[in-house]
């Protein structure tokens, strides 16, 4: 949600979160996935 509402970078959600960058990256990734897995399942 940081990353696109409020358009934040990797970097600043990773001071936000107290967390590696690589870690924002990932569960980032991870989010794509699983929506774009949904929305797909909706449309069949």
């Amino acid at each position: 949600m940081m990353k696109v509402y409020s358009e934040l970078t990797f970097k600043e959600i990773a001071g936000v979160m107290k967390c590696p960058e690589s870690t924002v990256k990932s569960k980032y990734k991870r989010a794509i996935e699983i929506l774009q897995r949904e929305a797909g399942a909706e449309n069949e």
